[in-house]
């Protein structure tokens, strides 16, 4: 009865272990074809700047016009959106997502990330202290350029 159990349990395990490379693989086909959504307008009434992991890219949507950024962009004409977001990022990349974003006044600062920090056991304290220094990186004035932030900073 003991060898009936080890084996079951042992074809449990090969089962599940080539799912999740099937899983895996997948996962990483979506990633090389997701490209996140954006609109470039000159004269934009208003300017969003996404910022995040693969939630913003919009990865797994069926186009990135299903993002929500797309989305977004389908509800507000008007909306010119920058999106900075990257596959795989954490916490700690929005932060240079945002250092890297174009030098202009943005409206509004969309940041969708954090699961890759979960899924990577990243320390509650590390994460908390990203998160506080991606959210004061994205006040607006910050995003402007000017010196007033880069001397708090």
């Amino acid at each position: 009865m003991l060898l009936i159990v080890l084996l079951a349990v042992a074809a449990v395990v090969v089962f599940e272990s080539l799912r999740l490379g099937v899983n895996l693989w997948q996962a990483r086909n979506l990633a090389a074809d997701s490209r996140p959504f954006e609109r470039r307008l000159p004269e934009a009434a208003r300017r969003l700047l996404v910022v995040g992991d693969s939630t913003a890219v919009g990865t797994g949507a069926g186009s990135p016009q299903d993002s929500v950024a797309g989305r977004l962009a389908a509800r507000f004409p008007g909306l010119a959106v920058v999106n900075m977001a990257r596959d795989g990022a954490r916490m700690v990349d929005v932060v240079d997502q945002l250092e890297a974003a174009p030098r202009r006044p943005y409206d509004a600062v969309l940041i969708q990330a954090g699961g890759n920090d979960i899924l990577g056991f990243t320390p509650l304290p590390r994460l908390r202290g990203d998160a506080l220094k991606a959210m004061e990186r994205a006040d607006p004035g910050g995003l402007r350029g000017d010196d007033e932030h880069r001397r708090r900073g």
